[in-house]
Order: C-alpha cells, then structure tokens, then sequence
C-alpha cells in the first residue's frame, strides 16, 4: 500500500508523513504440546496379525473442501473416448462405359471401295475420330490419318450414313463421347 501511495498524485503526497513509527507487538508462546505417555501393549499370540490402525485425518478449518469427482468407469480421467469421426464422404466418380459398335451393324462398318483405287491398283488406310452421340449415331467425322483424301472422303460418308453405335453410358445415362475408328482398304488378289 505504501508503493501505492507514494505513486499518487503530489497532493495526495504531501500529506503522507514522512516518519513511520514502528510498534513492536508481542506474540504469545503457544505451549508445546505434550507427548502422550505410551501405553502398555499387551503381546498378543503370534498366529493373530496385527494391522496399525490410522487415526482419521482431520477435515480443514477453512471451510474450504475439495469436491468430490467421481471417477469414470473406463478408468480415463477425461471419461470415455468417443469413436472418431467418420472420414468426409469421397466424391461420387461416375462410371463411365466408352461407346461400342452396335453388332447389328457391324457389317456396314467397311466403306465402299473407291473405283478409281481399284482401278489403279492402291491400298490404303484411314484413321478418324467419330462423336457418337447419345442414339448412337455419328454426329461428327474427323481424319486423323488418311492414306489418301479419297480413302478418307469414302470412310467419312459411310460413318455418317451407317455406322452405328451402342451410346457411352455415365453411370447408366447416354452421353456423347468420342471413338478411333480405323479402316484398311485391301484389294483381294
């Protein structure tokens, strides 16, 4: 308190006396407790077993009791563990099926041989991509490789006149996708 006042205001300060009288206060000697005279023991048979009995410790004159916890069952002090959280659900990845040549129609597949290859003799193969929509039919032709423009015109026609196929399937659904067809223009000799 003395620090606290000597921080206060300077008008506060100078009425704090500056000389402390000191007062000494005499403390009454508590007397020494006296021991108990030890009691005479009986001895008794050695079979019996003797066990020291504590005497009960003596509850606090505070007032001040610490409360009682119970303790859990599973002997954890923070109680029983809980099972952990369930990992977020994954993303729903749809199953996709390619689309297939329908095998009704399989044999519409082969283009008709252009004449004027036959005549000259030439063999020749075309590679194209085909978007196969959701009824199955060609929606789209692109060359990826053609021996020939006209090999490639020829396989171009027919895929869209009669190339048909069974529809990609996102998760059973018909979508649109795209397929690599290839086909050889062979001459039987």
């Amino acid at each position: 308190m003395v620090g606290a006042l000597v921080f206060m205001s300077p008008a506060v300060r100078e009425k704090i006396p500056t000389i402390f009288e000191t007062i000494n206060i005499p403390v009454e000697k508590q007397p020494e407790p006296t021991k108990p005279e030890p009691q005479k023991q009986h001895r008794q048979a050695a079979t019996e077993n003797i066990i020291p009995v504590k005497p009960p410790i003596a509850e606090p004159t505070t007032g001040f009791r610490v409360p009682d916890i119970p303790i859990p069952p599973t002997g954890s002090i923070l109680g029983p563990i809980a099972d952990p959280a369930p990992p977020p659900p994954l993303p729903h990845v749809p199953v996709f099926k390619g689309s297939q040549v329908d095998p009704r129609y399989a044999g519409t597949l082969q283009p008709p041989y252009p004449p004027g290859k036959i005549r000259s003799g030439e063999e020749g193969v075309v590679v194209v991509r085909v978007l196969v929509g959701p009824d199955g039919r060609v929606k789209d032709v692109q060359k990826v490789e053609a021996a020939d423009e006209v090999f490639f015109r020829a396989t171009a026609e027919q895929a869209m006149k009669r190339w048909r196929f069974t529809p990609a399937t996102s998760d059973g659904t018909p979508v649109e996708s795209w397929r690599t067809m290839t086909v050889r223009f062979k001459l039987d000799t």
